[in-house]
């Protein structure tokens, strides 16, 4: 859409009659191609890893499930799924990760699976500061697309 030949920029700038613009991201896209460049893979990496390996298994999914809900602490129900296109779905998952990490950290033990990440505090330290983050930004971007007040 913004191709600098064939895009809508471009095709507008290179029609003379039409009057001289700036163009640029909007702050959302602004905020996407900036958390490309972050290096948040330290914390990212570990955190897909073990979503992914309690949502994608049916029998895990379950019995991760049922250890909220024996641990009954009004925790969240479940860890939502990331999807990499859906790229404002980070602050979704990490949020909901940081609250359910004493029960992560419990059902990794039974399972007998090591993620010395989950032990480190300077670790979650950077996990609770990429949340935070996070959180700021998707309330900024419902403020700015007018679902939220």
């Amino acid at each position: 859409m913004i191709g600098s030949v064939n895009g809508l920029m471009g095709l507008c700038k290179a029609d003379q009659t039409f009057p001289e613009f700036w163009n640029f991201h909007c702050i959302i896209h602004r905020e996407q191609l900036v958390s490309k460049s972050l290096n948040l893979d330290n914390v990212m990496k570990p955190v897909m890893e073990i979503v992914n390996y309690i949502r994608t298994h049916a029998l895990n999914h379950r019995q991760f499930r049922n250890l909220i809900a024996e641990l009954d602490q009004g925790l969240p129900g479940d860890l939502p799924l990331h999807c990499t296109v859906r790229w404002l779905s980070k602050g979704k998952v990490l949020s909901r990760f940081f609250e359910l990490l004493d029960a992560v950290k419990l059902f990794m033990e039974e399972k007998d699976k090591d993620y010395p990440e989950l032990s480190d505090l300077e670790w979650i330290m950077d996990l609770a500061f990429l949340v935070d983050m996070l959180c700021h930004l998707d309330r900024l971007n419902l403020t700015l697309q007018g679902l939220e007040s």
